[in-house]
This record gives C-alpha cells, structure tokens and sequence, in this order.
C-alpha cells in the first residue's frame, strides 16, 4: 500500500509540474493551431537561469518570475521568424531550439564558472524556503513526502485561474479569434500577427517557468533538460482534449492539466513493466502516438471496423444512401445532428441538381458518398454493393468528383499535360513506366478541343498559370476521363465569374450527355438548378423536402424554388 501512494505521489508531483508545460501548449497548439518545437529550448532556458541565479543568492520565487519573462522573450523571438519572415511554424521552433542550445549553455558556463550544469542541492528553492516551510514535509505512518505536490498544486492553481481570467478579457478573446481565423481578427482591425507573437510568448513563458520549477524540484539543471518537452506538452495537451472535452462544465486549461497527469500515470506504468530505461524516450514517443490516433479519432474507427463488414443492402438504384444518420461532435455542447435516418435513391442516368440553405446537408451528403465522411449509421449502395466501409481513395477509382476550389482538382506544378497523363493512368498501376504516353497526346488534344478555350494548344503550360474557369474545365476533364460511373459536382461553378460559370456548365452539359453519366450536383446558382439536369432536390435541416423530375421538372422556374425556400422559412420561424 505504502508503495501504491509513493507511486501516486510522484505521478501527482511531476505531472502537476509538467502540467504548467501543458498551459502553455495548450495556448501554442489548441489555440493558436502552432506546434511549437520551441519549447524543447525555452524550458530548458528557465531551468539553467534559476540554476544559476540561485547559486548566485537571487530568491528562488523571484526567479520564477525571470524564468518566465525569458521565456516570452524567446516567444517573441519564435513569433517574429514567423510573422515577419513568414517562416513556418516547424522551422521557426527548429531555429529557436537550435540558438537555445547555443544560449542556455553560456549561461550554464558564465554562472559555473564553465560547467555544464548547475548544482544547487543545498540552496534555498521555492520547495525549502519561505512558504514551503509552513507545509510540512511528510504525512501519515508511511511518512509520505507532501511538501512538492502542494506547491506544485499551489502554482498550477494559481497560474490556471490567472490564464483563464486572462482568456476571458477582450485581448484573451481576441487572441482565440485569431487562433481559429485570423482573418476575422484583420475584419476587427486588428493586427493578427501582434496576437500570434504575444500567444507564443505567453505559451514560451509558462514553458521556461515549467523548466525552472522541475529545476528547483531537482536541485540541478543543464541544457538537456529540454530534450523531449515538446512531445511531453503535446501529449498532455491532446490526452486531456481528447478524454475530457465531453464533460460540459470543463475548460480547457483544466483539461491539460487533467491530460499531463493522465500522461505521467502512463508512463509510471511503462517503467512499472521493467523495461530498460534505455527505451524511455521510446515509451514517451508511443505514449504521443497513441495520444496522436486518439485525438484524431482514428484508433477508434479502426478498432470499430475490425473485422467488420457492411450489411448487404438491396437497391435497384445505381446510388441509394439508405437511413443515413450523422452526429457531429457527439457528447459535446457543439453536439449537432444533422441527418436522422436519410435517405435518397439516385437512378442511372439521373443527372441531379441538390440546392438547399447553408448547412442542409448537401456537401456532407456528398462526403458520405464519397467517403470523406464516416455516417454513425446507414448504408452507401453503389452499383449494388455497400460501399459504407470503403475508403474514399477507393470509391475514387469508379467516382469522379470536381470540387469547388479549381485548385483541388488538379496539380498546380505539374503541366496540363503531366495531369491529364495522371488521370489517365487511374485505373492502372502507377510504376516506373514514363509517366506521358506519346500515343496518348492526340486523344488529349481533342478532349481540351471539346472545352473551345484553346487549352489544346498550352499542354506544357502548368496548371497553375491557367484561369479558374480554365483550371475547372481542365479538374472536370481529369474527373470524367477514366471510365467512371457516377460524376459528383460540389458546387464547381461557385469561385468563377459570371461568364466562366456560364462556359463550365455548358461544358459540364457536354460531358455529361456524351458519357451518359450519372450526375450530382450541388449548387446554389438556382438558375443552373433549373435549366441543367433532369431532377432536382432540395435539401433542409437534413432532410430532402423536394423532389422534382420529369416534366415537372422541365416546367420548374426559379420563382419555385424561391417560394419553397419561402415556405421553408416561415415555418422554422425565420
């Protein structure tokens, strides 16, 4: 029993500790979206500059204050490589760590007299001196060691309530803003690079206040002590999220918090297996990965699909998604269903156009039949066999998609050309072969001929030099040029001018007739809903609330559209 509360007392000692390290990845990754290799050389930088001042008489509590500074300092250093040198957040952390190593090292040698480490055992530190000493050391018969874990508590409180004040003031809302869109921030007037570079200092600064309570906790410190920080932070910070962000109440720094002790319990039970501690810095990376796939949700789909397979569904349909359900952010206060038990048969030949109001569900419709997005429950029939366990890479081979952005449906640095040899190469094996076939080029030419903007004549020009329009007439080229059998248009004409538009959806028309395609397209342009294809949908709250097709179809005008829309507001209230 003694052995158990020693095992937990050291957990709750240097995971409350680390916990301070969490903080600041916390403001670093969760908000501001930065992981940040930094703080492997900021925390060791609060740790040797106690070290040192304390050899040299400075009180201990004021050096967690110079600790700190030092590490915003050092932030503001990291922040201003990314901001105004528009250096990327993985450089600028490998930048600043490297100078570190440089850095904390003079300081190790100039308070030393040229050692590599600070040696203070005998000195007074926050856990010896001043209010440590009206703790007392040891508890109970078993003589249990409090004194540590009560003034790591005590910072860890004290240092959570002050970040979390913080977060709720005007500056503190203005830096989560620019964490989630920046460009929100520029719309209020403010400069988001300004936030980004205090959000690093702050993060920097509780990591180097970290650093310098396990250096005084140890009575030691060198420039090795920073090896590892960023993966430690990270994990807790992911560990907590990912376990804790369905309890309502909780925020997130108390989340981080939760996340490093969780992390020090696991590794406690790693070194408790008996493995050699030449593979701890193993173990933590395992500990990482593990928190990585849970975060990520991945373990768990993975483990959900093992050994499973789909229930055969019987549908006469070349597509039917049959009582879909989806719930996003399951168990959160973001928690939002948007389809319960949907479902839609799309014939062979149907050319379908899907309208409905932001957030109907027509781009997630799309994404399940794809497979960019896992229903919670239903069937995906595509010729006839339940394709819901697929994966998206798969279902791509008989499923040609031209997406919104012109830049996603084609390779910007390679040339018209060098694309169209890809896609033609789909349903082929991709080896060491050369890429253009030669014999090939000819059936190009006429496949750009047929789009009348002269991109027949520019195939070593690279897709990235082209226009919108002429960039998605080329991504609906590389969709439809395989042998596919269903063609799906998320809203392919949106990010084009008015006459780009009108050019595509002719030439989509086109294509469309010659291949006998089965189409659907989703689009808010109600005009092209009406005059192209040979049914329409549309889509609210989930649910299909029209379904048009025949010589109704033909017959339809916008003004229908328009009073549906209507009819649909007024009885949501709007």
């Amino acid at each position: 029993m003694t052995l158990v509360i020693n095992i937990l007392i050291d957990i709750l000692n240097e995971g409350l500790m680390y916990a301070l390290l969490a903080m600041g990845m916390y403001i670093t990754y969760s908000i501001l979206d930065f992981p940040d290799l930094s703080v492997d050389g900021t925390f060791p930088l609060g740790a040797v500059l106690s070290g040192v001042l304390i050899i040299q008489g400075v009180d201990p509590w004021l050096c967690l204050v110079i600790s700190f500074a030092a590490g915003m300092a050092a932030g503001v250093l990291t922040g201003l490589m990314h901001v105004k040198l528009r250096i990327t957040p993985l450089l600028c952390g490998i930048i600043m760590y490297t100078a570190m190593l440089s850095v904390n090292l003079v300081i190790l040698k100039a308070g030393t007299d040229g050692k590599a480490v600070a040696s203070f055992f005998t000195k007074n530190t926050i856990f010896n001196s001043g209010i440590a000493s009206l703790i007392p050391k040891n508890i109970g018969e078993g003589g249990f060691y409090i004194r540590t874990v009560v003034i790591a508590l005590i910072l860890v409180i004290v240092c959570k309530l002050l970040l979390d004040l913080y977060l709720k003031t005007k500056h503190g809302l203005l830096l989560r803003a620019t964490g989630a869109n920046d460009k929100y921030t520029v719309m209020l007037g403010r400069n988001p690079g300004s936030m980004k570079i205090f959000g690093l200092a702050l993060g920097n600064g509780f990591a180097a206040l970290a650093g310098s309570v396990i250096a005084q906790n140890k009575g030691s410190a060198d420039q090795q002590m920073g090896i590892g920080m960023v993966v430690l932070g990270l994990a807790s910070v992911i560990i907590g999220l990912s376990l804790f962000r369905r309890v309502k109440f909780m925020k997130g720094t108390t989340m981080v918090i939760l996340g490093s002790l969780v992390y020090k319990a696991a590794y406690q039970i790693v070194l408790s297996l008996g493995i050699p501690t030449d593979f701890n810095n193993l173990m933590k990376a395992l500990i990482f990965l593990v928190a990585l796939v849970l975060g990520g949700s991945e373990l768990r789909k993975l483990i959900t699909s093992l050994g499973k397979k789909p229930e055969p569904v019987k549908s006469d349909s070349k597509l039917a998604l049959s009582n879909i359900t989806k719930v996003f952010n399951r168990g959160t206060v973001d928690e939002s269903k948007l389809f319960d038990n949907f479902t839609l048969d799309v014939n062979d030949g149907d050319f379908i156009s899907v309208v409905g109001s932001n957030g109907s569900g027509k781009t997630t419709m799309l994404n399940i039949v794809c497979g960019g997005i896992q229903p919670d429950s239903g069937a995906v029939v595509f010729n006839g066999e339940n394709i819901v366990l697929s994966k998206e890479y798969e279902r791509a081979r008989k499923i040609g998609r031209v997406l919104q952005d012109p830049k996603m449906g084609t390779c910007g640095s390679l040339t018209i050309l060098e694309n169209l040899a890809l896609a033609d190469n789909k349903l082929h094996p991709f080896g060491l072969s050369p890429a253009v076939n030669r014999k090939r080029e000819e059936h190009y030419k006429k496949l750009l001929e047929s789009c009348g903007m002269g991109l027949e004549n520019r195939m070593g020009v690279l897709a990235g030099s082209l226009s919108g329009g002429q960039r998605q007439a080329l991504a609906l080229i590389i969709a439809t040029m395989a042998d596919i059998d269903l063609l799906i248009l998320d809203e392919h004409t949106a990010a084009l001018d008015p006459k780009s538009s009108e050019t595509l959806m002719k030439i989509t028309e086109k294509v469309v007739k010659e291949k006998h395609l089965t189409t659907l397209m989703v689009t808010h342009n109600l005009r092209f809903a009406v005059e192209y294809g040979s049914r329409l949908v549309m889509m609210h709250g989930g649910s299909a609330v029209m379904d048009i097709d025949g010589e109704a179809k033909k017959n339809l005008v916008v003004d229908d559209i328009l009073g549906k829309f209507n009819e649909i507001s007024i009885e949501c209230g709007n």
